[in-house]
């Protein structure tokens, strides 16, 4: 097991006689002193204070109290002549150096209920001012007897978050102007230009024991008079101490949880990993550990916000209280309990923004997407609260413009690196995106690009700093009387992000809701209402039930859909309530088939939580037996984790160019990709037969049946990118090899079922006439006209066959796929090999399949539009085997860049055979295509380049591509 740390809580405060100058500590890396001046004098709660100090009364004359933990005066919100962000704080010695979680929400606006930035923060007495810190939590704190302890101090030191300056003393306890924090940038909200505080106003300010509530409107000036409106919440509260009540739990990569991470320079010298990884999860101790089934000391609560419509509260609810079953499996009973706000009962005036409670929210931003982030206590990955948010536009799935195969679509489901890959090689994708597609994807990609920092976090790094010192479009003056870094909580809001790695299953989901409307509007099942509640309710379940796993430390699980046959899954369905997934943290696609009658189905959903889900949850909160220890307990759990339906891989395993299971997948179900793929092209072919019939009504646009036809085409096209993958693949296990049922790291997909993959593919995606509308349905196909657009009137047929095309194509022909052919050459010991040259020549055979033919001896066209534009693609994914950048000459060994070449010399020599015996058999428009594609390819073969990576091989070698 992994080393567990030593968590030592904040040090203890050192008295501070405020007569005396205290010397010590660094602030920042440039060595300032920190010092409490002689001018500081303590003053009593009578109001006495020594120069240069007024009195208590006198500084918070004329303003309301608030009191808690941090006693709060503000301006009266019913007082028109008072300064509306007027806020004093009395910050009690008690607080001085202590550990807090400073929690940032948006409050209103476009992402409002969304989690924003939190930081273990430490208010700390600096000069004449109270400064706000950020401990470099990223680094466990060092006993002071361990000789390293002084290094790491001196090495990691805190960040300048902010300074307050101190308005008077009352007994002790500096009291603060906090308005200049609370009206500044210092939360990074998601807002352009500087905070224009004439124009800002403090909206809410609760004050409780142990948490602080303070809520803003924010002005952010546009530089033209006028300013755009935030809502930003602020809450303080205090962090569990550290004293051994609560156990943190060392992460495993073989169960998938959010983690806390940390360094530890106590390590001995011969340990292979300094890094202490703790999974994040709530604390949960039984009332009574004597009971097999005992209801927690503390259970977790949502409260169900009343914004929620009432129509899907039964099944928001639901989804929340579906987790009760994996924790009555290890003994807790109500782990989880449910509470619907209303405007009289207890919940009335809760906040959402107040960090003690968990909430569900609703919003109407029409995006349609929901999200489930949790907070965790940075120094041992104790989860204090978490919070739902799901947009409103999901349920408005009918009303959605599908981006078919465009940039939004691809962002949903993969990483950065490939949207980055598409645009290395635009001949290939641009004629599948268009001009608005491919100006999409340069600003998608350049907005998911990786920070500098490299803590994956949302800094607005490159930009000038603006008044309140951090990074904004704008610039000016400070503030007065705050200083903050260019860049702060960074270590601290680093891992913060990362608990929530971005989740597109809403987005998904509401492509799957439009398919089962499709069906359920061919059968005449679409009312007022819209669809049936026993349609939308159960997917809204699903996603709900998805994002408290999440909240609950549960990361995405991409393999889980692939743990039983199709067949399998389709029985389940049909005849029990058992899950038909391993894990409800995959994105699950609704079960539909093309024989469905769908009036008459039981569920399209799985039920609940799965065997996967029930695994990790016993990895996270199972309590110990009588005599075992923690080691033994989570030993005894990943024993199992050789079982098929434990299988796990999440996000890095699926969504970026290093991805090579097949089965971890988005939006798939099932063990044979190439099933899934040919059950969604049934059910989409069987709709798109008549839906000029069903897929509008009389009195509706004639751009809705647009969208069906878009939605139908994406499920048509989108299983066979899946399938593609098998073709290089590796299953990929993270077992160790000593659990039962354990496997190598890395299994080939055996050739024969690579082969099997890339035959149909040629078969069914390259294959002539794999999309093919009526010309009727075609010219019945046109965009909405609401005042001037300059896109396509008419319905832009080949680019979205070219959307599908190059979707499958390109992985096919992604450089780092052929590398990896290429490699598993040398990884089998199999006389069947898979290779590359096979890769290469069926691939082109098929796509160039009329070379081999004559053309029509009664005339006509020889090679038909969408074959030519999929040949001209099949050039342009070559292309940088001919003509690499830097990228490709360390990502690809020369002798696959020459394979490459080859293959396009032999298709050159091919189409010049073609013209010289049938050049006066041609239509025009082949023949144009032919001459063109044969000069092309002579272009790019002539091209000048150093084939071989420089030096000597030697980076390519150190980097592995």
């Amino acid at each position: 097991m992994n080393q567990r740390p030593a968590f030592s809580p904040a040090p203890a405060r050192r008295p501070r006689p405020w007569t005396l100058a205290v010397a010590g500590l660094a602030l920042v890396a440039a060595a300032a002193v920190w010092f409490v001046p002689d001018s500081v004098r303590a003053q009593d709660d009578a109001g006495e204070a020594e120069a240069p100090f007024p009195p208590l009364a006198e500084v918070v004359d004329g303003l309301e109290e608030v009191p808690g933990l941090m006693t709060l005066w503000r301006s009266s919100p019913d007082d028109p002549t008072q300064d509306p962000t007027r806020l004093v704080a009395r910050i009690p010695q008690g607080l001085l150096d202590q550990d807090l979680l400073l929690a940032t929400n948006v409050s209103r606006g476009p992402l409002a209920g969304f989690q924003w930035i939190d930081a273990l923060v430490r208010w700390q007495i600096v000069g004449e001012s109270v400064v706000l810190t950020a401990p470099d939590v990223q680094y466990v704190q060092q006993d002071e007897a361990n000789p390293i302890a002084s290094a790491v101090r001196r090495t990691y030191r805190p960040i300048y978050l902010a300074s307050v300056p101190i308005l008077t003393m009352a007994g002790g306890d500096p009291v603060v102007d906090l308005a200049p924090l609370v009206f500044s940038r210092v939360a990074r909200p998601p807002a352009g230009g500087p905070v224009d505080r004439s124009l800002s106003t403090l909206t809410k300010v609760k004050n409780f024991p142990e948490n602080v509530l303070i809520d803003a409107d924010l002005a952010f000036a546009d530089g033209q008079g006028g300013a755009q409106t935030l809502g930003v919440s602020y809450a303080f509260r205090m962090l569990p101490a550290v004293d051994g009540s609560y156990t943190p739990r060392p992460a495993d990569e073989r169960v998938g949880y959010f983690t806390t991470t940390r360094i530890d320079f106590a390590k001995p010298h011969a340990a292979r990993e300094l890094e202490v990884r703790l999974i994040n999860r709530w604390r949960l101790e039984k009332q009574d550990p004597s009971l097999a089934l005992s209801p927690p000391k503390k259970p977790i609560v949502f409260v169900i916000e009343k914004t929620v419509p009432i129509r899907w509260r039964r099944w928001v609810r639901a989804g929340i209280e579906d987790w009760n079953r994996s924790f009555e499996e290890i003994g807790f009973s109500n782990a989880i309990v449910v509470q619907q706000q209303t405007d009289t009962n207890e919940f009335a005036d809760v906040d959402p923004e107040d960090a003690r409670y968990n909430f569900v929210q609703w919003i109407v931003t029409g995006r349609g997407f929901a999200v489930g982030p949790s907070r965790a206590d940075p120094r041992t990955g104790e989860i204090l609260d978490a919070d739902i948010v799901i947009d409103d536009g999901m349920l408005r799935f009918y009303a959605q413009d599908f981006d078919l195969y465009g940039p939004k679509a691809l962002a949903s489901g993969l990483a950065p690196e490939m949207l980055e890959s598409m645009l290395r090689r635009p001949g290939l994708y641009a004629s599948g995106l268009g001009p608005e597609g491919v100006a999409q994807l340069r600003d998608l990609a350049q907005a998911q690009a990786p920070h500098a920092c490299g803590h994956g976090c949302s800094h607005d790094h490159g930009k000038p700093a603006g008044p309140d010192g951090l990074a904004s479009p704008a610039s000016g003056s400070a503030e007065p009387g705050l200083r903050s870094l260019p860049e702060p909580i960074h270590a601290a809001h680093g891992q913060a992000r990362s608990r929530h790695a971005g989740c597109g299953y809403s987005v998904g989901m509401m492509r799957q809701m439009t398919l089962a409307a499709a069906a359920a509007r061919a059968r005449g099942m679409v009312g007022e209402d819209g669809l049936p509640d026993e349609i939308i309710g159960p997917a809204l379940q699903a996603v709900v039930t998805h994002e408290v796993g999440h909240t609950l430390g549960l990361r995405h699980n991409f393999k889980a859909s692939g743990w039983l046959t199709l067949d399998e899954i389709k029985q389940r369905r049909d005849t029990g309530d058992k899950p038909t997934t391993a894990s409800t943290m995959d994105y699950n696609p609704l079960l539909l088939f093309a024989d469905d009658t769908i009036e008459t189905l039981q569920r399209v959903t799985s039920t609940g939580p799965g065997p996967y889900d029930d695994w990790a949850i016993e990895y996270g909160y199972a309590v110990p037996g009588q005599g075992q220890s923690e080691d033994d307990l989570l030993a005894s759990i990943t024993q199992r984790a050789g079982e098929p339906a434990l299988a796990y891989l999440t996000d890095e395993d699926t969504r970026g160019l290093s991805s090579t299971d097949p089965l971890a997948a988005v939006w798939e179900a099932g063990s044979e990709p190439g099933a899934w793929a040919a059950s969604r092209r049934a059910i989409a072919e069987r709709l798109l037969s008549d839906v000029d019939t069903w897929g509008r009504e009389d009195d509706e646009p004639r751009y809705v049946l647009r969208d069906t036809v878009n939605a139908l085409l994406f499920e048509k096209g989108f299983g066979y990118y899946h399938q593609a993958k098998l073709v290089g693949g590796q299953y990929f296990h993270r077992h160790r090899g000593d659990e039962p049922g354990a496997k190598p790291a890395l299994v080939l997909v055996p050739a024969e079922a690579q082969r099997r993959a890339l035959s149909s593919l040629c078969a069914t995606v390259f294959a002539p006439g794999f999309v093919a509308l009526e010309p009727g349905l075609l010219n019945n196909l046109a965009s909405p006209r609401w005042g001037y657009s300059n896109s396509r009137i008419d319905y832009p047929i080949h680019q979205r066959i070219a959307a599908i095309h190059s979707w499958t194509l390109g992985r096919l022909t992604e450089p780092v796929t052929m590398q990896r052919i290429y490699d598993a050459e040398l990884k089998t010991g199999e006389d069947d090999k898979f290779t590359l040259a096979e890769l290469l020549t069926t691939l082109r055979d098929a796509v160039w399949a009329e070379l081999g033919e004559a053309p029509p001896a009664e005339g006509g066209v020889w090679i038909a539009t969408p074959r030519r534009n999929l040949q001209s693609m099949w050039i342009a994914a070559l292309e940088p085997m001919a003509r690499p950048t830097a990228w490709e000459r360390s990502a690809v060994s020369p002798d696959v860049l020459r394979m490459g070449r080859q293959s396009l010399a032999d298709t050159a020599e091919d189409i010049r055979g073609a013209l010289e015996s049938h050049r006066g058999a041609m239509d025009f428009g082949s023949r144009a295509h032919l001459e063109a594609s044969v000069s092309k390819i002579d272009r790019l073969l002539d091209a000048q380049y150093d084939a071989e990576p420089s030096p000597s091989g030697m980076f390519f070698f150190l980097t592995g591509g």
